[in-house]
């Protein structure tokens, strides 16, 4: 009687479905295994396996398609390390625990190979990330290290084996730190607004400002948005952020208009998420009444991604903001999504042209610049206005005024600043930069839109 011959008549170690040792064996044995293969002059290696959409796979097949799917995987993993602890984790997920050797990613390729081939139906196969073990490290550590690893390929199909490295851990524990610091960020106003100005390209009077968000943490200094932010969103936690930047943006309207600064209109931006926990509709219109402030200040940007994949509820909220009397900018115009097609289905007042077809004007004999152009004529004949951010030389300035993009953001104008920042500036230097009116602003969009359809 072979070992998981024996192993199968003991069920609290064995796993009823593929016969392979369980969580529990894993827990109880993983570290002896190491320290057997360390004793042995050889460096252990743990490698974690998902079986990728599985959920789907009993969806179409059923659960016991399922359960073929898990033997199959459970006796293909058994084949390629035959000498390793091989064990069944949560779920769809399998752990394998034996000698590092640089063959360990072809294997886990024709691992993936195999089960496309032999099972049931169609199957999108494995994806694994293998930890090269250090003497300090447990069998706990390498399989979390091996999990959060897995967790980065994503639905990359192209990459079958992603290997572990320092900076993986750096990303964790960056990510937990953000979550559990998070509402104490938000008690203790560690989250700050930044304005970031928008100019009228032809007259460079400011038009409005983009409010951001800044996190600057006391212990570890500012925390960059693309840290945050991502972490934010995986965990659905952006719209506590979202409302938290409208309620502070309302606040510093009135510390604007105690210091003499221009009560502009300020663009917030908003996530499809916020959509799917709050009534941002109805959240905006308590806070703006609260504070006294117009709806016509507040500007709602959503991203062209969002949109290009909304829900009808998210269509349905926004039609609901727009009618509400709050402007609509569609944020990140031309990244890569269905932009014509949004364009067209949804109330969009503004698009905002994104920074990476500015800074690639160009490229590929200057294809940038014929596309913003053309769009740019087409978006004044139907009404919508444009803004281009990203700026950063004289020559991309240029280029939008000659194709008479309404408005321009940038560091080439200004950098992000604290309202700190702008009422330091007025005190020292007066009103040193123009503002248009909103009166101005609109009679000016009036004469865009209508030069366009004269033409």
């Amino acid at each position: 009687m072979n070992f998981y011959e024996r192993l199968q008549k003991d069920q609290f170690y064995s796993d009823p479905i593929t016969g392979i040792p369980n969580l529990n064996y894993v827990k109880q044995f993983s570290d002896e295994k190491l320290s057997r293969l360390w004793a042995s002059r050889t460096v252990p290696a743990i490698v974690y396996f998902d079986i990728r959409s599985m959920v789907a796979y009993n969806t179409e097949y059923g659960y016991s398609r399922g359960d073929d799917l898990l033997k199959l995987t459970a006796e293909t993993i058994r084949e390629a390390f035959p000498d390793a602890l091989v064990g069944r984790g949560e779920g769809d997920h399998f752990i394998v625990i034996g000698t590092y050797d640089d063959g360990i990613v072809r294997k886990s390729e024709i691992i993936n190979e195999t089960i496309r081939k032999r099972a049931y139906g169609r199957t999108t196969g494995i994806q694994c990330a293998m930890v090269k073990m250090e003497p300090d490290m447990n069998a706990v550590e390498g399989i979390q290290r091996a999990r959060n690893t897995l967790k980065k390929i994503g639905d990359d199909l192209n990459v079958v084996c992603r290997l572990y490295s320092p900076e993986e851990d750096d990303d964790f524990l960056s990510g937990r730190f953000i979550i559990q610091n998070f509402e104490e960020a938000l008690r203790n106003g560690w989250i700050r607004v930044f304005y970031h100005p928008i100019l009228r390209t032809r007259t460079e009077k400011i038009a409005a400002l983009e409010a951001l968000a800044r996190w600057i943490d006391p212990q570890h200094g500012a925390i960059s948005p693309g840290q945050f932010i991502p972490i934010l969103s995986k965990y659905h936690l952006l719209h506590k952020l979202d409302l938290y930047m409208v309620k502070h943006i309302c606040e510093e309207f009135r510390t604007r208009e105690e210091a003499g600064l221009p009560l502009i209109p300020v663009s917030i931006n908003f996530s499809a998420q916020d959509f799917d926990y709050v009534d941002v509709s109805g959240a905006l219109n308590r806070l703006l009444e609260e504070y006294g402030i117009s709806r016509d200040s507040i500007i709602v940007e959503i991203t062209e991604q969002d949109l290009a994949q909304a829900t009808e509820h998210f269509r349905d909220q926004l039609q609901k903001i727009h009618e509400s009397g709050y402007r609509l900018w569609l944020d990140d115009f031309g990244s890569g999504y269905s932009s014509l097609n949004v364009i067209s289905q949804f109330p969009v007042d503004r698009i905002k042209f994104d920074m990476e077809l500015v800074r690639h004007l160009d490229d590929n004999q200057g294809a940038n610049r014929i596309i913003m152009k053309s769009i740019t004529e087409m978006c004044r004949q139907m009404g919508v206005h444009t803004l281009a951010e990203g700026i950063e030389t004289e020559d991309q300035y240029q280029f939008l005024i000659d194709i008479d993009c309404e408005m321009v953001q940038g560091f080439y104008f200004f950098k992000p600043e604290p309202i700190e920042t702008a009422i330091e500036n007025i005190r020292k230097t007066g009103p040193y930069i123009p503002h248009e009116t909103q009166e101005e602003g609109n009679e000016i969009g009036r004469k865009w839109v209508k030069k366009g359809r004269a033409d």
